[in-house]
């Protein structure tokens, strides 16, 4: 537990309500750096937006709102959970001092072989990568935006987490 004082009075923070805070912090991070890329970037380069829906429909079977919280829910919760729970720890103890931009833009490309590989091409029935047309290297780009948004929160929150 941690000690907070408010208004004079001592309150105690469950550790686990703070870790849960921070997971949705830096969820919320990676998702918007996610949307700005997916919505405006995108579609510049590709004539199109990036809809990670479209994905979850093709490789799951559920469309239309349950496929958008699911995409919000995973981008907000399970991908940054990973992160913080997994990978940062054992970056941390595999490779001491690694910057969180590196660690961060590899847990992006992770995350980009993840939705490429298994959901499009396993699950889905597109080929390995969706060809590496340019959908998949703007979802590169997009994937490493997340990453490197879930990196970055976890690494300023580490700080305040001691």
């Amino acid at each position: 537990m941690r000690e907070v004082v408010s208004e004079g009075r001592m309150a105690t923070v469950p550790a686990n309500t703070r870790t849960l805070a921070r997971i949705i912090v830096a969820g919320a991070l990676g998702l918007v750096i996610w949307e700005i890329f997916a919505r405006l970037v995108a579609p510049l380069w590709l004539g199109f937006e990036l809809d990670p829906t479209g994905l979850i429909e093709m490789s799951i079977g559920v469309s239309g709102m349950p496929a958008m919280w699911l995409h919000i829910m995973t981008g907000l919760v399970a991908f940054p959970a990973a992160y913080m729970l997994v990978v940062h720890p054992a970056f941390r103890a595999i490779v001491p001092g690694l910057p969180w931009p590196v660690a961060g833009g590899a847990y992006g490309v992770a995350l980009w072989v993840f939705a490429m590989y298994v959901m499009a091409s396993l699950l889905g029935g597109m080929p390995a990568f969706m060809g590496f047309a340019p959908i998949a290297w703007a979802s590169l780009v997009g994937h490493v935006g997340l990453g490197l948004g879930i990196a970055a929160a976890t690494a300023y929150t580490d700080r305040d987490a001691a």
